[in-house]
């Protein structure tokens, strides 16, 4: 593949949707197919034990509900951990994330943004009082992360701190099939991705460079409920 190579400042910019990795791939046909529920799960190496990482549940208009984190617990299946649910306001910009901890305990973040939908403030509460304030200043420059893009404007490579980043390798359905992280500007993990007829991200390998080339593969994959 032929690269033109652009480099990009990352903009201040509303926080990402959710912490789930490759969201982006996820999210990508949430809308047109409909998608209401999207369930990560470990594959063990026995087979028989498929552990949930997370559920994403959407609103029939592809709006993020809902994000459920699971963790293993002493028995063979997983338990719930985490749970966030997205409040967005008339127009569909995200006023709130309403965040519940595995102690049952409650914490809020709200959105504020100016007159021009620039997000320029993010408050946490806990138990009644504000824990934490993030501001945004409109037209910040941060020093990362930075991205590379080929011709097609599609993320190459993301520059996370010196040093560490990103390598991205697609094929021509414009699908991510690989993706390679370095830390130290070394190799340190490399995901294989897979997809099915319909362009669905199906399965995910996980190569932790760091121990050894030829240590097997975290295996993951994917279920999808679909709206009638």
């Amino acid at each position: 593949m032929k690269h033109l190579l652009t480099i990009a400042i990352i903009l201040s910019s509303v926080p990402c949707w959710c912490q789930v990795d490759n969201f982006d791939i996820l999210n990508k046909h949430v809308t047109s197919l409909k998608i209401k529920t999207i369930s990560k799960f470990f594959k063990a190496d026995n087979h028989s034990i498929n552990e949930k990482q997370f559920q994403c549940e959407f609103d029939v208009n592809g709006k993020l509900e809902t994000l459920k984190e699971f963790q293993r617990g002493p028995l063979p299946e997983s338990h719930l951990e985490m749970v966030e649910s997205y409040k967005y306001d008339p127009t569909g910009q995200k006023e709130a994330v309403y965040i519940i901890a595995p102690d049952g305990s409650l914490a809020i973040d709200t959105f504020i943004y100016d007159d021009q939908k620039f997000l320029i403030r993010k408050i946490r509460m806990s138990n009644g009082k504000v824990v934490r304030t993030k501001n945004y200043l409109r037209g910040e420059i941060k020093a990362f992360p930075k991205m590379e893009y080929d011709n097609e404007g599609q993320i190459i490579k993301e520059f996370v701190t010196d040093g560490n980043y990103n390598i991205f390798i697609y094929y021509s359905a414009r699908n991510k099939i690989e993706e390679i992280e370095y830390q130290a500007d070394n190799k340190y993990t490399r995901t294989i991705f897979r997809y099915d007829h319909k362009g669905l991200l199906s399965g995910a390998d996980v190569y932790l460079l760091y121990m050894s080339a030829d240590v097997e593969p975290l295996k993951y994959y994917f279920e999808y409920e679909f709206y009638q």
